[in-house]
């Protein structure tokens, strides 16, 4: 009798050991890889959130999500315009800006911006037109506060932004066209356009 408990005993040992296997000890995340907020893009409004949100928190891969491009398999391809006031001086660097062009050039805003500081985009006088069952045009006035590492303070980017945006027929939106447009009462502050050109290199 003695010897079946001892036997019971030992195959309860045993169960208990492999049941600590079922559930190990998950690694810690590193705190500087920024959480992934990303929401498949069902609605337009999701579209404008994952693109607001991905600025905010310097979100390469989330960014470049929030684009159409051929090349990932899409329809259209993503073309910027800049303002006017930076495309006379700068014609040849926007003449041919799409996908490619945009997605490096927010990964050079990213690396350059300084390590204590986030960027952050605010939207007033949002508005969707235009619009149908798979396309539609976001306006908005936009407010862009960034730091940059060769920068001592923040920096202001102001102006009005236009996107173009359509449903794939896999059911997700994308921005196709971005139109940066300096506002009327812009005073001294630059458009996001003057932003890129500062980290087109």
């Amino acid at each position: 009798m003695n010897r079946k408990i001892y036997f019971l005993l030992i195959f309860f040992i045993s169960i208990i050991f492999i049941a600590c296997d079922v559930f190990p000890t998950r690694i810690p995340e590193d705190p500087s890889n920024p959480a992934n907020n990303y929401i498949p893009p069902t609605t337009q409004n999701m579209l404008i959130e994952n693109f607001q949100s991905s600025i905010n928190s310097a979100d390469y891969n989330n960014y470049i999500n929030c684009f159409s491009s051929k090349s990932n398999g899409q329809i259209k391809e993503f073309e910027f315009v800049p303002s006017g006031d930076v495309f006379n001086l700068y014609t040849s660097l926007f003449l041919n800006w799409h996908f490619t062009e945009e997605t490096r050039n927010f990964k050079s805003i990213v690396s350059n911006i300084s390590s204590d500081s986030k960027p952050n985009l605010n939207f007033s006088k949002k508005e969707f037109s235009e619009i149908s069952t798979d396309s539609t045009v976001f306006t908005a006035d936009y407010e862009l506060n960034i730091n940059l590492k060769e920068d001592s303070k923040l920096t202001l980017y102001s102006g009005k932004i236009l996107l173009n945006i359509y449903r794939e027929p896999n059911g997700l939106w994308y921005i196709s066209k971005w139109n940066d447009v300096q506002s009327s009462n812009a005073g001294n502050f630059k458009t996001w356009s003057n932003l890129k050109v500062s980290n087109s290199n």
